[in-house]
């Protein structure tokens, strides 16, 4: 889709314009938030402001992650100590 297009389909979408003024180190802030989320910072402060809930990119791919070694430490049946164990070391090498 064109940069022409892509604007008119966001006109028709979000028709009303809303304008306010931050400082520049919340701007700053506003536009890293938006990029750690993968959003664009329209649609960021758009879904912050309307509550939805957002979500970072790296939190879902940590989330999946987690799932698969939990459905691993599930498949393998691996004891409470043992998955103490796991669980530190994952801790540690989410910490690092």
């Amino acid at each position: 889709m064109s940069t022409a297009n892509a604007q008119k389909e966001s006109k028709k979408k979000y028709p009303s314009v809303l304008v306010f003024k931050v400082s520049e180190d919340q701007r700053k802030q506003i536009q890293a938030d938006a990029q750690a989320y993968g959003k664009s910072l329209c649609a960021y402060v758009r879904d912050r402001m309307t509550g939805k809930r957002v979500y970072a990119k790296t939190d879902a791919q940590m989330l999946s992650e987690l799932r698969r070694i939990g459905a691993g430490l599930i498949h393998y049946k691996i004891s409470a100590p043992e998955a103490s164990v796991a669980l530190e070391r994952l801790r540690q090498a989410i910490e690092r």
